[in-house]
């Protein structure tokens, strides 16, 4: 489903025009993958194409992300990618979706990928469908990627509430968030967290014990 758009060498005032998606090869499915360990909260991701300069630019953006999020600790920051496996149909075009953890020492070159994370685990979210068609803001200059990320963003919430994880409703982001939208492309909350916190400001035991209820693994 990807549209490539001419890109005109000027551009007359008062056009709106999409960025065109430059062609770049998809990385291969990661090697080490493993679902077993536990996504932890509150936290934040990015959503990129599973390719080589899609993955150095959600390294950046979480590592800046992290710097200025004005003092709120995050216990867990992800990349999350896609790529397309398959041949559009009525149910949209297949992509496979994976994630994995932000690791604040990688390298950055500046024409491989990040050897860190291409040997490191990650997570298999599954396959989902992107619409074969959307309504798309001029503003969303990626056309794919804007189509592709609230069905990521939905399986990626779908996926916390598979165990061992065990966080139901835990995505605070709002569906229909714009990729070109600021701020991190998914945000999560840990439920249990939230109950602790309010049992602290208001002395409930009733609270107290909520939390840590959900706080223990089912």
């Amino acid at each position: 489903m990807t549209v490539f758009l001419p890109a005109p060498q000027r551009l007359r005032s008062g056009f709106v025009v999409l960025e065109p998606e430059l062609e770049e090869e998809y990385l291969a499915r990661p090697a080490n993958v493993s679902n077993t360990p536990i996504i932890t909260g509150p936290g934040i991701a990015e959503i990129k194409p599973h390719t080589e300069k899609q993955i150095r630019q959600a390294h950046r953006q979480l590592a800046t992300e992290l710097a200025t999020s004005r003092g709120r600790k995050y216990k867990a920051a992800l990349i999350v990618t896609y790529r397309p496996v398959g041949r559009t149909t009525g149910d949209g075009t297949p992509v496979e979706v994976y994630a994995t953890a932000y690791r604040p020492n990688a390298q950055r070159p500046t024409s491989a990928p990040l050897p860190e994370y291409l040997r490191g685990p990650w997570w298999d979210l599954s396959t989902v469908h992107v619409p074969r068609t959307i309504g798309v803001n001029l503003a969303d200059r990626s056309v794919f990627g804007a189509a592709a990320e609230r069905a990521v963003r939905t399986r990626f919430g779908q996926f916390l509430e598979q165990p061992p994880h065990r966080r139901s409703r835990a995505v605070t982001t709002p569906p229909y968030k714009s990729p070109n939208e600021p701020g991190s492309d998914i945000e999560w909350t840990e439920i249990a967290e939230m109950y602790a916190e309010l049992a602290r400001s208001t002395n409930d035991e009733f609270l107290a014990e909520l939390a840590n209820e959900l706080a223990t693994p089912g």
